[in-house]
Parts: structure tokens; C-alpha cells; sequence
């Protein structure tokens, strides 16, 4: 594990996405709920309470939670499995071990060239199918045959042996920070599970990038991809998706779009950049957190989002939520312009009430630097040459060399010009998703309402492919039930705990959905669900069910609703209602925006308080308490805190 010196990176134990039941789940499946119930109900609350998809395409993604993101052994699942894949799939060959093979070679004189074509067509046709259609098969046997094909079709490509290679200064960039063993990984010519999840990621970023970015320019399709994702994914203070047995971890982007939250914990968990940085990529463009060291330190300022167009870095800070405007505030500014023109910078600064810390005085004494992501899926040549194959659907950015944006960036910057390196996080997130159970554990705290008997996942990936038909719809089904939502595989109603998580989480997600419409009728149904989940939800805090949180999210974004229909005064009351994270700064500087629009105008009445907690019948436990801790750390971080007033 690599280390930012004089930052504190959490001690990972990862994502995700697991495709296993939990204990709860299969108990009430196998009939041992009557003798276990309290536990399997306190199970579920302590999940709740302390942590606080269309065929084809949405196959794919509804893989990665129903069985694509099993990380115990491939070996073990096939012992475990007693059927193979559906004979409908186009499969050229069948799993007779755990680790992914090539074949081994026909001989060459055995098929002709019009043979070899249609056989590697076949192939590619396969393996893509294959992973499209993971949840016919779960537990992961699909993933795994896919893997196979792919690598029987690059035996087969006449590819030469050196295009696998990569270049000597590429090389030595990575091998600095990944390590030789690393290295030997990337250049091998062999697909692996771990490069399925890769192909996974990005097919889901690629398809959420095109889809809200639209036509034209990079820049308006960058600022619209980061409206987007700042109504989408709002921020949580840290440590509050978490438990005392089992900490909040770093979410990948993959696991942050699913829960719709994520932390940016002072540069360091910074999930909602990472996104940012993941999405702007399948836009074919490179971008990075940029961190600054002022003259004389040693510690380095981790700040915010630098995305290059066109020579140019533009800024765009996803802790408070805003473009950082430019001096006309028409635009979005650049890194030269904020270095140059103090203006810019002190804009964001609110005297009395919250500080936005990073200064034009600070930049113009300060080399800078630029940390991309370090996914090492990005660095394999292998990966290179599957891009290149890819058309239509599926076309995506699989690969991007790391010394390309390094020279891209330096040139960008200028004399002031430090360095570029790989952001430790997304390594370290990537190190332990595969070998902890612990990191797992965590995030299943906030995922595990996309457990695969539960009916949330479908209309979730719907909804986050733009197929918002379907995922109203599913939605609605379980929200407003003709008869009780039964699990999908005992067939037993689902407890009223969940069902409750279920419903307001819904809520919340249905207006994301009529928002996304954008036509008059749906913001208005936008609004009412916003209202709805205002409604319903208490104050989120410790011990209570992790959704809560949705609180903030609804009340930004009816206020962005409010705003944009000329509702000044009740869109003011709303931005100024506390939150304990960062993006509090930032719906500050919107409400402030507001009020020097007409600073005689009235000010709206505060919004109505959040009704009373209840607590459940069913008593908040701790998780598993078998499970191990992890170690414990610092949590100093190198960034000066933006300051926010207390409540």
C-alpha cells in the first residue's frame, strides 16, 4: 500500500458489488428465520443504523451486485455451483479450472483465414455476451468464461508480442509507484476476472458520461456531466456510512453511483472526485486532483478537480459542489486565471461565516502538482488493444497511458509545474478489493439494499443507464405494492424494517428520476417527491438508519428546483439549512448568489423541522462481532479544512 508522506491513507480491508446473500437472507430463505429472528432483524437494523440493470447493457451492470462481484475464489464458486451457463449464450468454451487459461493452440494449417475471422469475431461476441448476461448465471461463471475468451481471441489476434510490452519511460513511471510485480501483471498479455471488473466500471461510466454529457464541446459537456453528478451524489460527513466493528471505507465510483453518497473527507476520501475524474475519462480527457506545496513545506495541499481542454485546466471543486467561476462568472475558471487573479479565489471566501482556505497568494508561491487515477486497469496495454476492438454500445475508454497525461499536464501548467503522479487512493481501494472480506463487509452497510432478493437494483441501474420508464415503473412497484414485496428467493414477505428502507429510499430516487426528465410536469413531480422525502425522513445522526442522509440530498435539490423557477426566498432558506460537510460552503455561496439578486427582498420562512425519530421494534445491534477491526490510524489530512459555523 502507498502512502501520501504527511496524509493519512485509511488502512483499506473493498468495493462491493458482492453477489453473496447475507446471513439474514439466507436464513429467512432456508426457513431458519422463526429460530433466529431477532437476529436476522438486528442484523438488517444494525446495517440500517449504524452505517449511518433493460436487457443487454443492463445485464451487464446488474452483474456487478448479482454475481460479478463475488471475490472469494473462482475455484470455490464452481465447486459450489451445480448447473453451467444458459446453452442460449455463445460460448466457445467451457470453465474446467479456477484461474482463466488460454487454450492451447490449433494447430495453423487446421483453419483457413476466413475460419480464424469468423472463430475471433466469435469470440469477442462471446465474451462481451457473456458479461451482459452474468445475472443468468450467478455466482460469477459468466465473468470467468468471459475472461477465457478473451484471452483465446488475443492468442488468436496476430498482435505482435511487443504491443503488449510497455514503453520504457512508461514503464519506469508506473514501476516507481506500483512496484515490478505490478508491472509484470500489466504487460502480461492474459485477461484476468480483475480486467472483467475493469470492463464493468467503465461500461457503466461510459454509458452515464455520453448520456448526460450530450453534444458539442468538451467543456459544456464536462459541465453538464458535473451538474449532473453534484445533484446526484451528495456528500456525507465522514465515518457516518460506517459502524464501531466496521468503519466507513473509501467506496469506488461504481459503489458511490449505486448509494447515491459519498465523502470527501478533506482530499483524502475524496469519492465524489474520483467520480468526477472516472467520468470525464470516458469523455477522452484527461483529469486530476491537483495539489499544491507552498514554498518552504514539505506537506502537500490536496485541493480540487483539474480537467485539461484544449492546453488548458479547468477547475471544478466537487467538496463544495460548484464550477469555480471565472472573473466574468460566466465560465468556468482555469488554473492560469486563479493563479493570476486573486479575485477568483476570494469570491469564494465568506467572511463571518466559512472560509474557502486555497488563495491566489497560495497558488502563485506554490509548484503544482496533478494526482491521476492509479486503477491499474487503465495501464495494461492488453487493455489498449481490447479498446480499439470495441464499436457501438460498447465502446468505451479502457486504457490511458499515465506519461501521456503527465506531459499533457506539465505543459499545461507550466513553470509552475511540479510533478504528476498516481493517486494513492484508487490503488489502495484496488489492492483490497479482492483479498479483505473486511472492506466488503463495509460497504455492504450501505449497499445491501441491492442485495439480489431485494427489488431495488433493477430499477437503481435503470435509472442510472437514463431508461427512467423502467425504473419508475420498478420503482413504483415496490413503493406503492398491490401485495406484500415478497424476497425473490424464499418467497417470504420482506421485513417491515426493509421495506421501510426500501420506500424512502425510493422516494428519493424517483425524484432524481423525474428531475432527470426535465419537462415541466416532472419537475414538478420532482419537487413533491423532494418534499415527500422531507417529509418522511428524520434527522439523520448516530444510531439512526443511514438513508436518513437522503435529507440533504432532497433539500439541495429542491432548492436547485426553486431557484431555477425564480422561488428565490424559499430556495435561500433551503441552501442555508445546515450540513455538516463541505458542500454546506457551497449552498452558502448559492444562497448568497441569491440575495444580491434583491437584498430587499423578504426572506422565505424556514422550511417546516423533520418529524420525531422513532425507534424500531427491533433493537440496533452491532454487526458480526467475529468480524476484524481495522487498524486504527490517524485522520490528520494536509488540506485546510473549509471551515463551516457550528449548529
Amino acid at each position: 500500500m502507498i502512502r501520501e508522506p504527511g496524509v493519512f491513507v485509511p488502512q483499506l480491508i473493498v468495493p462491493s458489488r458482492t453477489g453473496r446473500l447475507s446471513d439474514e437472507v439466507r436464513a429467512i430463505r432456508f426457513g431458519t428465520a422463526g429460530r433466529s429472528s431477532n437476529r436476522i432483524d438486528g442484523r438488517f437494523q444494525t446495517v440500517l443504523r449504524r452505517s449511518g440493470p433493460r436487457a443487454g447493457i443492463v445485464a451487464l451492470l446488474f452483474a456487478s451486485f448479482v454475481s460479478g462481484c463475488d471475490y472469494s475464489s473462482p475455484e470455490s464458486r464452481s465447486r459450489a455451483r451445480s448447473r453451467t451457463v444458459a446453452s442460449s449464450v455463445p460460448s466457445v468454451s467451457k470453465p474446467t479450472d479456477a484461474a482463466p487459461k488460454a487454450p492451447s493452440a490449433a494447430p495453423k494449417d487446421a483453419v483457413d483465414k476466413s475460419e480464424v475471422s469468423e472463430r475471433m469475431n466469435l469470440l469477442m461476441q462471446s465474451a462481451l455476451t457473456l458479461i451482459e448476461k452474468a445475472p443468468q448465471d450467478p455466482g460469477g461463471e459468466n465473468i470467468r468464461i468471459a475472461t477465457e475468451n478473451f484471452n483465446e481471441y488475443f492468442r488468436v489476434a496476430p498482435i505482435p508480442p511487443m504491443q503488449y510490452r510497455l514503453p520504457p519511460a512508461e514503464g519506469d513511471f508506473l514501476a516507481a509507484a506500483l512496484g515490478t510485480d505490478m508491472i509484470k501483471t500489466l504487460q502480461s498479455r492474459d485477461f484476468t476476472i480483475r480486467d472483467a471488473r475493469h470492463i464493468e466500471d467503465c461500461l457503466m461510466y461510459a454509458i452515464i458520461a455520453r448520456r448526460v454529457s450530450g453534444q458539442g464541446d468538451s467543456l459544456p459537456r464536462v459541465r453538464r456531466v458535473f451538474d449532473w453528478l453534484i445533484r446526484s451524489i451528495q456528500l456525507v460527513p465522514g465515518g457516518q456510512l460506517g459502524s464501531e466493528s466496521a468503519p466507513q471505507v473509501p467506496a469506488r465510483p461504481y459503489d458511490v453511483l449505486f448509494r447515491g453518497m459519498a465523502t470527501e473527507d478533506q482530499g483524502v476520501w475524496a469519492e465524489r472526485a474520483w467520480l468526477f475524474i472516472a467520468l470525464c475519462r470516458q469523455l477522452n480527457l484527461d483529469a486530476g486532483l491537483i495539489g499544491y506545496t507552498l514554498r518552504g513545506q514539505e506537506e502537500r495541499v490536496l485541493w480540487t478537480c483539474g480537467v485539461l481542454i484544449d492546453g488548458k485546466i479547468y477547475l471544478f471543486d466537487t467538496r463544495i459542489g460548484l464550477e469555480i467561476p471565472n472573473a466574468k462568472g460566466d465560465g468556468v475558471a482555469t488554473l492560469e486565471e486563479a493563479t493570476i487573479d486573486p479575485s477568483i479565489l476570494d469570491r469564494l471566501d465568506l467572511p463571518g461565516q466559512s472560509f474557502y482556505g486555497t488563495t491566489q497568494a497560495d497558488l502563485a508561491v506554490s509548484t503544482i502538482d496533478i494526482l491521476i487515477d492509479s486503477s491499474p486497469g487503465y495501464f495494461a496495454p492488453r487493455m489498449k488493444q481490447l479498446q480499439n476492438r470495441l464499436v457501438g454500445r460498447t465502446k468505451m475508454i479502457l486504457y490511458r497511458d499515465a506519461t501521456s497525461q503527465r506531459d499533457a499536464f506539465a505543459a499545461a501548467i507550466g513553470k509552475r509545474f511540479g510533478k504528476v503522479e498516481l493517486w494513492k487512493l484508487p490503488i489502495n481501494v484496488f489492492e483490497s478489493q479482492f483479498s479483505s472480506a473486511d472492506y466488503t463487509r463495509s460497504l455492504q452497510q450501505t449497499l445491501f439494499l441491492f442485495d439480489r432478493d431485494l427489488p431495488m437494483i433493477k430499477p437503481r441501474i435503470d435509472q442510472l443507464l437514463g431508461d427512467f420508464e423502467s425504473s419508475k415503473t420498478g420503482y413504483v412497484r415496490f413503493r406503492y405494492p398491490e401485495h406484500p414485496i415478497l424476497l425473490r428467493s424464499s418467497k417470504k414477505p420482506i421485513p417491515s424494517f426493509i421495506q421501510e428502507a426500501l420506500d424512502l429510499t425510493s422516494t428519493y430516487f424517483l425524484g432524481l428520476c423525474r428531475l432527470e426528465e426535465n419537462t415541466a410536469e416532472s419537475r414538478k413531480n420532482a419537487k413533491f417527491l423532494f418534499r415527500e422525502t422531507l417529509r418522511l425522513l428524520p434527522e439523520p445522526g448516530k444510531g439512526r438508519p443511514y438513508y436518513y442522509l437522503f435529507r440533504s440530498g432532497a433539500r439541495y435539490n429542491l432548492a436547485r428546483i426553486l431557484e431555477e423557477d425564480g422561488d428565490r426566498a424559499e430556495a435561500i432558506q433551503l441552501y442555508c439549512q445546515y450540513d455538516p460537510t463541505s458542500q454546506y460552503h457551497g449552498n452558502l455561496l448559492r444562497a448568497r448568489d441569491l440575495v444580491w439578486i434583491d437584498p430587499t427582498a423578504e426572506i422565505g420562512s424556514p422550511p417546516p423541522p423533520p418529524p420525531a425519530f422513532k425507534q424500531s421494534s427491533a433493537p440496533p445491534i452491532e454487526p458480526d462481532p467475529r468480524a476484524q477491526r481495522p487498524a486504527a490510524g490517524s485522520s490528520r489530512s494536509s488540506i485546510p479544512p473549509i471551515s463551516v459555523p457550528g449548529r
